[in-house]
């Protein structure tokens, strides 16, 4: 019984190697079966014989363009060739920038007082942590100039430009 057995093995291996055989080296096409890539070579072929390039009909092997399945590809079509001479175009030189305006206003409104005695307003504004008392008249770190105090709004200069801005006081609920 190990006799048969050990046949039996042999014969199964004997038929595994020859599938195996058969799967890597494919027979003749004549067998009716053609691998995917021999079909697209010949249709190329078939291509080139149809527009008369090739002479007696034979194909050479070697023309036979190798596809890379690794290759980057995209939907989108690749750029066509710059072969032509490029046109320099030089560009119009930029529009002269608009002076800068003043910064912003760093003050802001804090509280107001009319002087009794001098019937002048005295404004309080806050630059950051800072509380400063201002009067019409006088000039904020040597920068912005205060023109007019109003009961509404502040009217500022800023001394380096000669620009106004204004800044105005939030409506009392009385």
């Amino acid at each position: 019984m190990a006799k048969a057995a050990s046949i039996r093995m042999a014969v199964l291996l004997l038929l595994a190697a020859a599938t195996a055989l058969a799967s890597f080296y494919p027979g003749s096409e004549a067998s009716g079966v053609t691998p995917p890539h021999r079909r697209a070579a010949a249709q190329s072929s078939a291509a080139v014989q149809s527009s008369g390039s090739e002479v007696d009909g034979a194909v050479p092997v070697e023309d036979e363009e190798e596809v890379d399945p690794f290759a980057p590809r995209g939907w989108q079509a690749p750029p066509p060739p710059q072969d032509a001479p490029k046109t320099v175009v030089e560009a119009a030189p930029p529009a002269p920038a608009a002076p800068p305006g003043p910064p912003p206003l760093p003050y802001k409104f804090m509280g107001m007082m009319n002087d009794g005695e001098t019937s002048q307003q005295i404004v309080y504004l806050s630059k950051g942590d800072q509380i400063v008392e201002v009067q019409g008249g006088e000039t904020l770190d040597g920068t912005y100039k205060v023109l007019h105090v109003d009961a509404d709004h502040i009217e500022f200069e800023h001394v380096p430009t000669g620009e106004k801005q204004v800044l105005n006081i939030a409506a009392n609920d009385k």
